[in-house]
């Protein structure tokens, strides 16, 4: 394991509002105040090789309880990116690595939902793949931006991967970004990343506010942990921008994050 600053070159790109380096069993927020709170049976476990101190596993299986919440606004609604080092060993159902939405505890809520007044962000793993849905809408059938990387680039267990989601509600934000939503993804070791997919991303048609965040859950309460989208596996170093990264930002942080490239 090498050990190094992750903060050393990466801190300086703009726009970081939170990260969790997920270190000794601890969700701190390392660069503002929005400390997460572990519940369930989430422990320390080994983290990516060439960054310092543990990573959090929660659970060889999807465990109902196991998951790390936020205060309401962690992650940003409109545009953003989110950074994450991804472990799973569970390919058989859909899992959430990073959440927000205005509601709770109902089917609607459960990282790809129904229709009806719902805002609901959800970057996580189907099957052997990444995906990423921002949805958001009044009534009917919201607007939404879902992508993934199916048969793009596809996972396997016990494996290491970076993976970050940049979203950008051009409207909504008023910046001079291109309005879209774009996968970045990358094997431990292997090349830099690339963006993988990209799609449009909606205008917004409601104000609805986000009243949750979490790491390795949906806002859906009921069913068990299948409809609360359980995390399965291993999390570290999850970083939480308030603005879409470009390409090269990126690469630098794998490139931080994992003593570049072999």
């Amino acid at each position: 394991t090498i050990d190094y600053d992750i903060c050393s070159n990466s801190c300086t790109l703009t726009g970081l509002i939170h990260e969790y380096k997920l270190d000794n069993a601890q969700a701190t927020d390392t660069v503002g105040t929005a400390h997460g709170t572990i519940n369930g049976g989430i422990v320390a476990t080994l983290g990516v090789d060439g960054i310092p101190n543990t990573a959090l596993n929660f659970g060889s299986v999807q465990t109902a309880g196991n998951f790390i919440s936020f205060s309401s606004g962690t992650i940003p609604r409109d545009e953003g990116t989110i950074v994450a080092w991804v472990n799973t060993n569970d390919l058989t159902a859909l899992k959430a690595i990073a959440y927000t939405s205005n509601g709770e505890g109902s089917f609607n809520y459960n990282c790809f939902g129904a229709a009806g007044s719902i805002l609901e962000l959800c970057l996580g793993i189907q099957a052997n793949y990444i995906r990423f849905n921002y949805i958001d809408g009044n009534t009917g059938t919201p607007v939404q931006a879902d992508i993934n990387t199916n048969g793009l680039f596809n996972l396997n267990t016990g494996t290491w991967y970076f993976i970050a989601v940049t979203y950008d509600d051009d409207a909504a934000s008023g910046n001079s970004n291109d309005n879209s939503a774009r996968i970045y993804a990358a094997l431990l070791g292997g090349p830099i990343p690339s963006q993988i997919v990209s799609a449009p991303m909606p205008s917004p048609t409601s104000n609805l506010v986000p009243i949750n965040s979490y790491l390795g859950k949906s806002g859906n309460a009921a069913g068990g942990p299948a409809q609360e989208r359980n995390f399965a596996g291993n999390l570290d170093n999850v970083r939480i921008y308030d603005r879409a990264l470009s390409l090269s930002q990126i690469q630098s942080l794998f490139n931080e994050f994992s003593g570049g490239p072999i």
